[in-house]
């Protein structure tokens, strides 16, 4: 057999050099690639420090993962979901399967593993770039159900929404599939994650409300301090009236609490003392003091109008298990105060 000469492998070396500097840019832009296949997580939590930075790109890379594989039509038919199921679903809330605490030591271990990123990526139509807007959600079934609330599913409002997906504590990606029960007006949407076999940890639901002065604790992501714990109290559940006055319209109670959240915490979850979901943050009402004139080393001055102090608003237990049809009857709860709906609105945390 007649030998080749070597120089009749240069094409075939340099297809195999090409070939793996194109494997090295692609698992330098998609980290989950580089890490499909040594098992090891792209950032630990429970580490010695959140690195928001890196658990950002982390997201972002993941965004265009997704839109490279995604259907086109697959924002339009989430958000057509949206606006077209029904306030609950077929799904008995007794039939979820969640990891309740055994021990107190595990309360933050446990609530961040349940708490997830959950919100779209987008074209804002000013460049090439692809962009995330992300808040939070709740995982509450090892089958891949979470908990987030209604303004976070809605499209983006500037720009193109591209695509729906959740990511977990661990950075791992799933697609938006289903929308499975949504209510507007009181903020809350159930969605089913594209589990693909995947056993996510879950947040077991409470049977019974929180009563005011119970302590409660939130863990969200607000202006992008990524798995914030905050701690509170309950204040009180108050029910807003409806702009007409001869309306008979009932609205939603809102639980309303003094543990801290902001911009970006909207979809997290508010936590009893056992790690039992009782509620999901939804929106601040700043409340004013209005501009005014005072006396400062004998003379009249202008004040300018301030915030006097905060209402924190979350979606209450009630509204959480009206997602679900029939399995466990909620308790029975005593009337929320009434709110007037006049004054400064709400605002949403997106």
């Amino acid at each position: 057999m007649k030998l080749q000469s070597s120089h009749s492998f240069r094409p075939v070396r340099s297809s195999i050099i090409s070939l793996l500097g194109v494997l090295l840019c692609l698992t330098t832009a998609f980290p989950c690639l580089a890490q499909q296949d040594t098992g090891k997580l792209p950032f630990d939590i429970f580490g010695e420090a959140i690195d928001n930075v890196q658990i950002y790109e982390h997201l972002k890379n993941n965004a265009i993962l997704q839109k490279s594989r995604q259907a086109a039509d697959a924002p339009d038919v989430i958000v057509q979901q949206l606006l077209d199921c029904k306030k609950n679903s077929d799904i008995r809330i007794d039939s979820l399967i969640s990891q309740p605490l055994t021990k107190p030591e595990d309360l933050y271990q446990n609530i961040v593993k349940s708490t997830v990123f959950l919100g779209q990526f987008y074209d804002c139509g000013k460049c090439d770039r692809t962009h995330v807007s992300f808040s939070g959600g709740v995982m509450i079934s090892q089958s891949g159900l979470a908990l987030t609330n209604y303004h976070v599913m809605q499209l983006h409002k500037t720009g193109t929404t591209e695509g729906f997906m959740a990511m977990t504590y661990d950075g791992k990606c799933f697609e938006v599939e289903k929308v499975l029960a949504a209510d507007k007006t009181a903020d809350i949407a159930l969605v089913q994650l594209k589990a693909e076999g995947h056993k996510f940890h879950a947040a077991p639901i409470a049977k019974t409300r929180p009563e005011p002065a119970s302590e409660v604790r939130i863990i969200s992501h607000p202006a992008g301090e990524f798995f914030t714990l905050t701690k509170g109290e309950v204040s009180r559940y108050s029910r807003m009236r409806s702009a007409k006055r001869d309306s008979s319209e009932k609205k939603p109670a809102w639980l309303e609490v003094t543990a801290d959240f902001g911009g970006g915490s909207s979809g997290g979850g508010v936590f009893n003392s056992q790690g039992e979901l009782v509620g999901i943050v939804s929106r601040i009402r700043p409340l004013w003091r209005a501009a005014s004139k005072t006396v400062r080393n004998g003379k009249l001055v202008d004040q300018p109008k301030y915030v006097e102090m905060v209402i924190r608003r979350c979606v209450n237990l009630s509204s959480i298990k009206a997602c679900f049809g029939s399995g466990e009857l909620a308790p029975q709860e005593s009337e929320p105060q009434e709110s007037a709906s006049e004054g400064e609105p709400a605002l949403a945390t997106p």
